[in-house]
């Protein structure tokens, strides 16, 4: 399902929120992953038409509960000096995230991309209105959910005592509000 925040003008609404339920592999080499993907690469192939990851998990690299959440596009990746101090990736400790669900969440709007997980903030990055360098997500994305086994952040380190490991998902939830006045 191809889905984008639809631009409301002076009224309020159109944002996207998405909801994945879920509990997460552990163990030194698994990553776990809720991001999108552009339907069509309009502005360039990655990261240029953009990505936006609600969840990654790297116990290997990132620490057992850690969470990242970021946004990659042409001005904001890991090829530009000061990616990690742009705002457009932030990582946050999380209570038993393997061994617990969580609600990762996703509210996409033509002002900001906001993720959370229990309602805590990860990530807040704002349209700043510079062009598609910095916000190319006026297009059509789609949800990707996976389990990578090492790369870059499942590591090269793996323990194989901990497998087989399992990425269990309750439920999705793609929703998206109307166009409404606040009068």
């Amino acid at each position: 399902v191809d889905f984008n925040p639809i631009n409301c003008g002076p009224n309020q609404g159109g944002e996207i929120r998405v909801d994945v339920r879920a509990k997460l592999p552990g163990g030194d080499g698994t990553w776990p992953a809720i991001w999108l993907l552009p339907t069509y690469s309009s502005y360039g192939q990655w990261p240029i038409s953009g990505e936006i990851d609600i969840m990654e998990h790297g116990p290997g690299t990132t620490g057992e509960n850690v969470i990242v959440s970021s946004v990659h596009t042409q001005a904001f990746n890991f090829n530009v000096p000061g990616y990690f101090e742009s705002g457009s990736t932030n990582s946050a400790f999380i209570n038993n995230a393997t061994s617990e669900y969580k609600v990762y969440s996703l509210i996409w709007s033509v002002d900001s991309i906001i993720t959370s997980v229990d309602g805590e903030v990860i990530l807040d990055f704002e349209n700043v209105c510079d062009g598609y360098t910095t916000w190319p997500f006026s297009e059509s994305f789609h949800i990707l959910i996976n389990l990578a086994i090492g790369g870059h952040m499942g590591g090269i380190n793996f323990d194989n005592d901990v497998f087989p490991q399992f990425f269990s998902i309750d439920y999705v939830s793609v929703t998206q509000n109307t166009c409404y006045s606040n009068n």
